[in-house]
């Protein structure tokens, strides 16, 4: 018991201390400077590498998809996010299978990873993909575990991150044209956040029905 105070006191630290830290850092000569580096080869190079080790590695790879949708054109943006998602998916796909029974276990008595389990053909893999808040680790490691085909599982990867890419940076390239005073029109500078928004409502409505859904296959 008292390690988990410990640990939500702990997360709480964390989490207020980094609301001030983001507070305190004057963010736009910083934002300026990696606008400047984005023109560098290299700097495309790193951010796939780091969006790919996230994945590979089962961490909240998705801030890349932010990082990558301010610095880059929509376009280039989702081929980078999508060969950065692509690429660490795989390799978490591929380090499931080597990873301790303890590990294993816990992911397996995981509900997200129950409900997944019986939803592994490639139209569902697409759509769980593409709709926000499901959690791409609990796909990739999932997939290694339940041994799903891997060109099912990587076909699945390119269409989902195609898409999820293209809509987030089609968003904030069109935030910060407005933010730049360039005329985009209400529609064109909403309708993929407008996208976005209807994705998390019915990612969230997918979900729950998964989960009845595996509730009366078990009744």
């Amino acid at each position: 018991m008292k390690n988990h105070i410990f640990a939500k006191s702990a997360l709480l630290l964390l989490l207020g201390l980094g609301v001030w830290f983001s507070l305190a850092m004057d963010w736009v000569p910083m934002l300026a400077r990696a606008e400047e580096l984005s023109h560098s080869w290299w700097l495309v190079i790193i951010l796939m590498a780091a969006q790919a080790a996230f994945f590979a590695l089962a961490m909240p790879g998705s801030i890349m998809f932010v990082i990558i949708g301010l610095l880059y054109d929509p376009l280039p943006a989702t081929a980078m996010i999508t060969v950065g998602g692509v690429l660490g998916s795989v390799l978490g796909y591929v380090l499931s299978k080597k990873m301790g029974h303890a590990w294993t276990s816990r992911l397996r008595d995981n509900r997200l990873f129950q409900v997944f389990r019986a939803n592994t053909s490639l139209l569902m893999l697409c759509a769980i993909r593409i709709f926000p808040g499901f959690p791409h680790s609990i796909i990739n490691y999932g997939s290694g575990l339940l041994h799903v085909p891997l060109a099912r599982f990587t076909t699945s990867a390119i269409v989902g991150y195609m898409v999820k890419g293209m809509l987030y940076a089609t968003a904030l390239h069109n935030v910060v044209e407005i933010e730049d005073g360039h005329g985009l029109s209400s529609m064109d500078a909403l309708w993929p956040l407008a996208v976005l928004a209807v994705l998390l409502v019915a990612g969230f409505v997918f979900q729950k029905w998964l989960m009845r859904k595996k509730a009366r296959d078990r009744a």
